[in-house]
């Protein structure tokens, strides 16, 4: 009787689950980083606040240092604002600084822009591709 009442509540938090994996990669270093790889090509808000509420809850440790990784993103909704004001209001919640990482030159200036005044969250363009060596 009780695993019938406790099953719908614990499929829909594994249907959660899976749906976050499907969004974010998520990975600790070493180094003490917590790093949430956006999978899709575009930051939605709605993703955003699922990993921020998310990574605000986790048990890190005091030095943890929390990596947004949006290497692969080409775009994001167009409420730029709200997404920056995200980030600061996550790095309030934290109390650490946070770092933005993988960025294409385009969103690095929109967010540049809207995070100009904040010295806690770190932007940093992608990398450019080698090229091999023969």
């Amino acid at each position: 009787m009780w695993r019938e009442m406790l099953r719908p509540g614990a499929e829909s938090i594994c249907t959660r689950a899976k749906l976050f994996m499907a969004c974010w990669n998520v990975t600790a270093s070493a180094e003490d980083e917590l790093r949430f790889h956006l999978r899709d090509r575009t930051l939605t808000l709605l993703a955003l606040n699922d990993v921020m509420d998310r990574a605000v809850r986790c048990a890190a440790r005091e030095r943890t240092r929390f990596v947004f990784d949006l290497s692969g993103v080409d775009e994001m909704e167009s409420c730029y604002s709200v997404i920056s004001a995200r980030f600061i209001r996550f790095a309030c919640q934290v109390r650490r600084r946070c770092r933005i990482t993988g960025l294409n030159p385009r969103l690095a200036d929109v967010l540049a822009f809207f995070l100009r005044r904040v010295g806690c969250i770190q932007l940093e363009l992608a990398r450019p591709p080698t090229s091999p060596t023969t």
